[in-house]
């Protein structure tokens, strides 16, 4: 076994443990392990949040951040709306503390962080108007560092973001961590041509997202974000949320193409994963889909009957995502 594949083996195993002897000594030899690979190291934190409980989500991101602190790692990711999970929907107009709780939430989990940064998604409130924008914090060296609010609000029928959510004016934004010039954008804001997501001179773009599943949607987001990432000589980290909410599954998936838009990593379907990455130095490794959304790469939209090749991502939607991960 190489080094690389000790890593991952290493995080794979982080993962499942429970005892605390054990871990300190994972995240040793990690530390050891990740120097090489110093200046790009990032902790891709796919997580499942339960919607509305934020003391429980907010555990669930210091121990990511906590575990990248003790590797060392230069940045750790986490989807849109973390804090609050995603769809919140109108339960930020029905109960205001929910907004309350996710900035004493998102204050306190600053007040941790050191040179290891975060980015954490959450609501912030704008009382003028009684809405919130769909934000996320850059955080480090104890403190709120940075904020870059959502611009295109996503509509359809499951979310209807707009009722309670602000679109922000733009999306333009820089991030210095350790050297490197991070480009933050939330969700589809991405793919919006309005913006300039495309244009500057940064070392690595980043998106954070809660991006909802369907069969055939994998394939239209991978040459998506592959097109970015080559038109724009920069690679592209896209990071999403795991798990069902209301009638909304998420399969995760999150992918690291290369400046060349070459994937280079890819986090499991249908699974919470920390993913250790380094778009900078070609560190990654791609795990396989679940069976069915892969064959949905290249095939063309036809109707069949044939429902066998699709069990397995139908199975881990349907009971996994529901209720395996909470």
């Amino acid at each position: 076994m190489n080094n690389i594949e000790k890593i991952y083996a290493l995080e794979d195993k982080f993962q499942i443990t429970k005892d605390k002897k054990e871990t300190e000594q994972i995240e040793q030899e990690l530390k050891e392990l990740l120097k090489p690979y110093k200046q790009g190291l990032i902790g891709i934190a796919q997580i499942n949040p339960v919607a509305g409980d934020i003391e429980y989500n907010s555990k669930k991101i210091v121990k990511y951040i906590k575990h990248a602190q003790n590797i060392e790692l230069d940045l750790v990711v986490f989807p849109e709306l973390s804090l609050t999970g995603y769809p919140i929907g109108d339960a930020i107009s029905r109960y205001p503390m929910i907004i309350r709780e996710n900035i004493k939430w998102l204050n306190g989990i600053a007040e941790i962080t050191n040179n290891t940064h975060a980015i954490v998604g959450f609501l912030e409130p704008d009382e003028k108007i009684n809405k919130c924008y769909n934000s996320v914090a850059v955080l480090g060296d104890g403190k709120i560092l940075n904020i870059i609010r959502k611009s295109t609000m996503d509509d359809k029928y499951e979310f209807n973001d707009n009722r309670y959510i602000k679109s922000a004016e733009t999306t333009k934004n820089q991030n210095i961590i350790d050297g490197l010039k991070y480009e933050i954008t939330i969700g589809d804001d991405c793919l919006n041509k309005n913006n300039e997501f495309c244009k500057g001179n940064s070392d690595i773009f980043i998106n954070c997202s809660a991006s909802v599943f369907y069969a055939g949607k994998e394939q239209l987001k991978c040459n998506a974000l592959s097109n970015i990432a080559k038109q724009s000589s920069t690679p592209m980290i896209y990071v999403n949320q795991v798990g069902a909410i209301d009638n909304a599954s998420f399969a995760g998936i999150s992918k690291i193409y290369n400046s060349e838009g070459n994937l280079i990593a890819q986090a499991k379907s249908f699974e919470e994963q920390f993913l250790i990455v380094n778009p900078v130095k070609n560190l990654g490794k791609i795990y396989p889909p679940a069976k069915g959304i892969e064959q949905t790469y290249e095939k063309e939209d036809n109707f069949t009957l044939n429902y066998e090749p699709d069990m397995e991502r139908t199975y881990k939607t349907l009971i996994l995502c529901s209720y395996g991960l909470k």
